[in-house]
């Protein structure tokens, strides 16, 4: 049995393919512009901060609990840590936390690749792996 020819030429498939890629950068450079904007002026929320302070391979346990927190305590978590490595990382989230450990292992590795500021680690470094994230499924959402 044999199948009739398509009427629509692989021709075809080349023009519509293109007319596609277009909208398909504008979105990708808006949404780039968009993402990066103002990356680090707002501070950081409760989740972010967490995040930070994992990603860092410190501990929330040195902060104490039922009393006012002075803001020295909790800008000692945000100090990278030379020693800490990913098993650090690994260690404090299992033991204080219930969030797997991945995404916290590559912030962990992408924040090493940004200096600190006055030995803080960056706002912009920290949100810039979930920024680059969000700039890589805009082809995936486009379709």
């Amino acid at each position: 049995m044999s199948y009739p020819s398509s009427p629509y030429k692989s021709k075809t498939l080349i023009p519509f393919r293109s007319a596609h890629l277009l909208p398909l950068l504008v979105w990708l450079f808006l949404g780039t512009i968009l993402r990066l904007s103002n990356l680090a002026s707002l501070p950081p929320w409760t989740d972010e901060f967490a995040t930070m302070v994992f990603s860092l391979g410190n501990s929330f346990q040195t902060v104490p609990l039922n009393q006012l927190i002075d803001s020295d305590i909790l800008l000692q978590l945000l100090q990278p840590l030379p020693e800490a490595g990913i098993n650090a990382v690994v260690h404090h989230l299992f033991a204080e936390s219930t969030h797997p450990p991945i995404y916290f292992a590559l912030a962990h590795l992408w924040m090493k690749l940004f200096p600190s500021e006055s030995g803080l680690v960056s706002i912009s470094a920290a949100r810039s792996l979930s920024t680059l994230f969000g700039i890589v499924s805009i082809p995936a959402v486009f379709g």
